[in-house]
């Protein structure tokens, strides 16, 4: 059985199936998560049980039966399923239990988790497989500690603020990002052009990260803090402090020197992007906009990662 996660608290208690409830994850929210018990297929909205003060999906009946029977075996899957699908948020370190900062953050099944320094962020990624990490997240104890029951739509539901004038959907640049399709990414949303592109982005996350990641950027989610080049750190807040700026995709990028202007012209149009918004620099270079404290800070991707890497 492959290993899959979800959220809970060690003193929950199945009770069955559900009426609808005020938290309860949408069709859209759960797309593309896997169920609990069987981790190589995707959970249904129909085939739901109660589990601390929210709920797990499952593929069939079958499996939910195997869940109600021995709730303790899937506990930390299903404790993972409650953060993927916002139910749940994180509130503090999970190792620590302390205030966490977003300057240090590890990836645990499809999760983005923030930790209170560098030691706990090392503890996690040093952990060995992902059953292992699972458990220091999403285990009874740590969940306790470190995760709280989301009361409203995180902060990077709302959309309101988010303009798609003239923003290009992720999978298919040719065509108009539609506010209609949306999926999570980096605490923030991503847009697409139809269903069949969301579908695409969500079989294969990491094939779209680096045009996720500009769409991020284009849209006012995340802000440049450093030059994705050299780390150089700068006020970008007006981009007229800069040394330098280019333009990538019509997105307006400040870097620090001559030399960083040299390396990205250098290259072709794909390349300056995967140099400025690949993953790596993404991360070292732009920060969520207005992501100031831990009450701020949402961890529910609707993407996983694949357990068995």
């Amino acid at each position: 059985m492959r290993f899959v996660l979800i959220i809970t608290f060690a003193t929950a208690v199945f009770t069955g199936f559900l009426p609808p409830m005020s938290m309860t994850a949408t069709a859209q929210e759960i797309a593309g998560v896997k169920c609990i018990v069987d981790g190589d297929r995707n959970a249904e909205e129909q085939f739901k049980a109660r589990h601390a003060d929210g709920e797990v999906y499952f593929c069939c009946k079958e499996c939910a039966a195997t869940f109600a029977a021995d709730k303790a075996k899937f506990q930390t899957q299903a404790n993972h399923q409650l953060v993927v699908t916002q139910q749940y948020t994180q509130s503090a370190c999970p190792i620590a239990g302390k205030a966490f900062n977003t300057q240090h953050t590890a990836k645990v099944a499809g999760v983005e988790i923030a930790f209170c320094c560098d030691n706990c962020q090392h503890q996690i990624e040093s952990a060995g497989d992902l059953k292992t990490k699972a458990e220091l997240i999403f285990g009874p104890k740590p969940v306790k500690r470190a995760f709280a029951k989301a009361t409203t739509d995180p902060p990077h539901h709302q959309t309101d603020s988010i303009d798609l004038s003239g923003i290009k959907c992720v999978v298919d640049p040719s065509r108009g990002a539609n506010e209609a399709f949306s999926a999570d990414h980096r605490q923030g949303k991503v847009y697409f052009c139809c269903g069949g592109c969301l579908k695409a982005y969500q079989d294969d996350t990491k094939k779209f990260s680096t045009q996720a990641n500009f769409q991020l950027a284009s849209t006012g989610q995340y802000v440049q803090k450093t030059c994705p080049v050299t780390d150089v750190t700068f006020d970008v807040t007006d981009l007229t402090t800069a040394a330098k700026t280019i333009k990538i995709g019509g997105q307006s990028i400040a870097i620090c020197c001559d030399q960083c202007e040299n390396k990205l012209n250098s290259v072709s149009d794909k390349e300056k992007r995967i140099l400025v918004f690949g993953d790596k620099p993404f991360k070292r270079s732009f920060v969520k906009r207005n992501l100031q404290s831990p009450q701020d800070y949402s961890v529910a991707p609707a993407e996983l990662a694949d357990p068995n890497q």
